[in-house]
């Protein structure tokens, strides 16, 4: 934590040396920040503000414009006419897309050099000082983004104290967070742990080569019984299973429909 350089990590490949998918890394911008609102604005239209029920002046002979309420839009307290509403803004992304897009956030931070491994971040005190001599030990300006091995009281409350810096767990981190620091401090231990795991590569590569649901029903088949009789299991399902289950349904349905035109009748 004194900020001196005793070593060096090797990375994989596949999850920090990526090629860097700029409209990937948008859409799932755009999805983490349309998820954080709310969507609770309302405003009132002319049938939900009170008053306004009686005709302010008859139609005619005033010389004046015809008005049938009060409430109407043009109106001082008068209804909103085309205001926002409650609604949800919620955008979902699939998994290759996420998973691609966490590729290219840590490979871009690899490769700017704005990527930073401390051997241990520990405290057993509450001591701002010490995490803000850390920081700025390795580079620390603006914003910085310090992902935890686990959860330690001292550690975590001594980084909130300092502006620009923001805590996170390696099952906590997403895109927008990695993207907009500056700095992104990684503790050994939760680099060991996850980002530099092969599994994680491993998980990437099968996305990019678009392995579909029997794929993914043969490895856990084959993994619990055998390759041989995963490879059986699977076309079983795959061949037999599955369309009888499609033509169940489907006779489900004619059946149904069947008894509502005869009902009719």
């Amino acid at each position: 934590m004194a900020g001196a350089e005793v070593g060096t990590m090797e990375l994989n490949d596949a999850v920090f040396g990526a090629e860097i998918n700029q409209a990937v890394l948008h859409a799932a911008v755009r999805a983490f920040l349309l998820n954080q609102r709310q969507g609770t604005q309302s405003t009132l239209t002319r049938a939900e503000v009170s008053g306004g029920g009686i005709k302010p002046w008859k139609q005619k002979g005033t010389g004046r414009a015809r008005q049938g309420s009060t409430r109407s839009p043009q109106w001082i307290h008068g209804g909103i006419a085309l205001g926002p509403k409650p609604r949800t803004y919620r955008v979902d992304l699939n998994k290759k897309t996420k998973r691609v897009a966490m590729q290219s956030a840590l490979s871009s931070k690899v490769a700017g050099g704005e990527m930073v491994v401390i051997d241990a971040i520990t405290a057993t005190e509450y001591k701002t000082k010490v995490m803000a001599d850390m920081l700025k030990a390795v580079g620390f300006q603006k914003k910085a983004l310090v992902v935890l091995e686990e959860k330690n009281d001292c550690v975590y409350k001594s980084l909130s104290n300092i502006a620009g810096v923001k805590i996170a767990y390696v099952n906590t981190l997403n895109v927008y967070d990695i993207l907009n620091c500056n700095l992104f401090v990684v503790a050994k231990g939760a680099a060991d742990m996850t980002l530099t795991d092969d599994n994680f590569a491993t998980i990437v590569d099968a996305v990019k080569e678009g392995r579909g649901i029997y794929a993914n029903i043969r490895k856990v088949v084959g993994f619990l019984l055998g390759t041989n009789i995963g490879e059986v299991v699977t076309v079983f399902f795959a061949m037999i299973l599955w369309p009888l289950m499609w033509l169940f349904m489907l006779n489900t349905r004619l059946t149904v429909y069947g008894r509502w035109l005869s009902f009719l009748q």
